[in-house]
């Protein structure tokens, strides 16, 4: 009977694999190639499973097989399997995004103004949680004609260029002007009608709120301050 590496097994339940498809991998890449006999006794596969088991690794690329009677199965190299796997969910994340982004264009025929309200000069709206917050950042910096300024810590500021580097680059492409600085206040100003303030960011996504003010005057002098 094998030794089980609870810390490895652990690795592969993460990957996707259950707990049965991870012991028989970890076997595999332990042993020699196996028939789905030897490897029922060394990883303690029920007998009825291990067939099972087998078909769905090799379907997900973790396992090749050698016909045979009885055939017999070898685990396939960690970057292989893994690189599989990736691609596997790429193409998945992609059919996903295709599909949102088709959605995305129905509704804007028919809501269009609807996700950023147009709003009245001097106008507050709050926006809870980080998600919907850099939702409507995203939005501002898209439409955005002349100045974008980011405030914010240095974690902050990190989040900002992973969520935001590609569009703010787009934005500096078309002439507007973009400035970002690391100080204690986390805000957003764009160009000179939308100002966004957000808490001190000390709690979780979910507990980030701000405050969204359309104010040309506050704009242009928030921005000659930060």
């Amino acid at each position: 009977m094998l030794h089980v590496n609870k810390e490895i097994i652990g690795v592969l339940r993460r990957l996707g694999l259950n707990q049965y498809e991870s012991k028989t991998y970890f076997a595999l890449t332990s042993s020699k190639a196996s028939t789905a006999t030897e490897l029922s006794d060394v990883a303690s596969i029920p007998r009825p499973r291990v067939y099972d088991v087998l078909a769905k690794l090799e379907k997900r690329g973790f396992v090749v097989s050698q016909p045979g009677r009885p055939a017999r199965y070898s685990a396939v190299p960690v970057p292989v399997a893994v690189g599989a796997l990736k691609r596997e969910k790429q193409r998945e994340l992609d059919k996903e995004l295709n599909e949102l982004a088709k959605l995305e264009k129905q509704l804007g025929k028919h809501l269009e103004g609807a996700v950023l309200p147009a709003g009245e000069e001097g106008e507050v709206f709050t926006i809870t949680d980080r998600k919907s917050i850099y939702a409507a950042l995203e939005e501002l910096i898209r439409q955005s004609k002349e100045h974008i300024l980011l405030s914010s810590n240095k974690e902050g500021l990190a989040r900002k260029r992973n969520e935001y580097g590609p569009l703010l680059h787009l934005a500096q492409k078309r002439g507007v002007a973009v400035r970002i600085v690391e100080g204690p206040k986390r805000a957003a100003i764009v160009d000179d009608h939308s100002l966004i303030f957000l808490n001190d960011g000390m709690g979780s996504a979910k507990e980030d709120k701000a405050a969204w003010i359309r104010s040309g005057f506050l704009s242009k002098a928030m921005r000659e301050v930060i």
